[in-house]
């Protein structure tokens, strides 16, 4: 931790070694990296809107 603390001291950056914070960063992420990806399907390929509630969100949506 001394070696960490010295290093944020003389570069001004902010590392931390928490690795639970980390964990946690990287899954929330992956998520809504997951979700934005998902969403691109959609907008972009009529036949990925399946259900009503898909068609309604997105049908509106031409490109």
């Amino acid at each position: 931790m001394v070696i960490i603390s010295k290093y944020n001291a003389l570069t001004g950056q902010a590392v931390t070694t928490d690795l639970n914070e980390y964990v946690t960063t990287e899954t929330i992420n992956g998520v809504f990296k997951m979700v934005a990806e998902k969403e691109t399907g959609i907008r972009n390929n009529s036949a990925l809107r399946t259900t009503s509630l898909l068609e309604k969100v997105f049908g509106a949506v031409k490109k």
